[in-house]
């Protein structure tokens, strides 16, 4: 009998497992399953886009609004830009998530932001378990009242457990939702750099083994590579992923695009910790050791494109509570995982 994650020696990798597919599937046709989850009172897809001044637009929140997911603004900017962008952003009276830093500056982009009426609120640091995201976290409460929290990032069971112990202590709430994935992303160097971080596959499970219970939300912060990930990511507790490099690479979004004379378009894809971004943001101190990188990814295609890869039914389930009920996993090889590719164009 297969357990929700196996057992190891080692924290497990989402390259390392794989789901096993149901003994009898009742699924008719994929069109027959809802892949749809409920956060904070919407019906969407368990996918948002990163606030990453190379992923977002106005265009690509809408596009990502209209094809039924979430969408959150970058910070990277004035606070008169910001609010253009959130406003620009906003579609059917459905409006994107924001972003803050944890300084009295982005106090005031957040006071801003929640005048023109901004619902849900992510305190965006590298380093959720600080002293400078609780005090964010417990004056951000006070001014925006029962609107969503989210505080980012986290990578363990005790980090999520004990600011929210202390978040309750000094405001009288936990958080709406928390963000996992330090050091996680396509772009991100922070692993290498500092030497720290949690493999993917058993954060999630440790860490919503907690979130559920409490009834909290949680999203995984980068590492998604493609749609098995969103789908290994949702099955083993994640409510959401949230995705920077596949969106950077839609048509839409806010990245810098090449066009080359034989027709190929590519994106500039840059981690908000990257040295690029970091002197976009005037973090110029020689003491900053960037933690991300830059690099061009090819155009992939539109937001719906990339939205409507994402599919199930080989779990027998017709929604994502029994996905997450059904799913199984083995663990794979380095051969397993090759062999899950198409691996045909690799073949001489």
């Amino acid at each position: 009998m297969f357990t929700k994650l196996p057992k190891s020696p080692h924290a497990l990798t989402l390259d390392e497992i794989s789901l096993v597919p149901a003994a009898f599937s009742e699924v008719r046709s994929r069109l027959d399953v809802n892949p749809t989850v409920n956060i904070f009172g919407r019906e969407v897809l368990p996918i948002i886009s990163s606030n990453m001044d190379s992923v977002y637009s106005p265009e690509l929140a809408k596009a990502v609004i209209t094809n039924n997911a979430i969408s959150i603004v970058h910070r990277f900017c004035t606070i008169e830009q910001n609010i253009r962008l959130f406003l620009d952003g906003t579609i059917d009276n459905i409006t994107p998530w924001v972003s803050i830093g944890s300084s009295e500056a982005e106090f005031e982009r957040a006071k801003a932001l929640n005048a023109v009426g901004a619902e849900v609120f992510v305190i965006d640091l590298a380093v959720g378990n600080s002293i400078n995201a609780l005090q964010q976290y417990v004056r951000l409460r006070q001014l925006v009242g029962s609107k969503r929290i989210i505080v980012s990032d986290f990578s363990t069971l005790e980090q999520l457990k004990t600011f929210s112990v202390k978040a309750k202590e000094l405001s009288g709430y936990c958080p709406d939702g928390f963000t996992i994935g330090q050091g996680s992303g396509s772009a991100c160097r922070t692993r290498v750099t500092t030497g720290i971080g949690i493999p993917t596959a058993t954060m999630i499970e440790q860490c919503s083994s907690f979130t559920k219970f409490n009834g909290i939300k949680l999203f995984l912060n980068g590492g998604i590579k493609d749609t098995q990930d969103i789908c290994k990511a949702v099955a083993l507790g994640c409510d959401a992923v949230i995705i920077g490099r596949l969106f950077a690479a839609c048509q839409e979004s806010g990245a810098v695009t090449w066009v080359y004379s034989d027709g190929r378009m590519e994106k500039t894809y840059k981690g908000s910790a990257s040295e690029s971004s970091y002197k976009t943001q005037g973090k110029t101190a020689s003491w900053r050791a960037p933690e991300g990188e830059e690099f061009k990814i090819p155009c992939t295609g539109t937001v719906k494109e990339l939205l409507s890869r994402f599919e199930g039914g080989y779990l027998n389930a017709f929604n994502i509570e029994q996905y997450k009920t059904n799913a199984e996993f083995i663990l794979i090889s380095n051969l397993g995982a090759r062999e899950a590719n198409a691996y045909g164009k690799w073949e001489k």
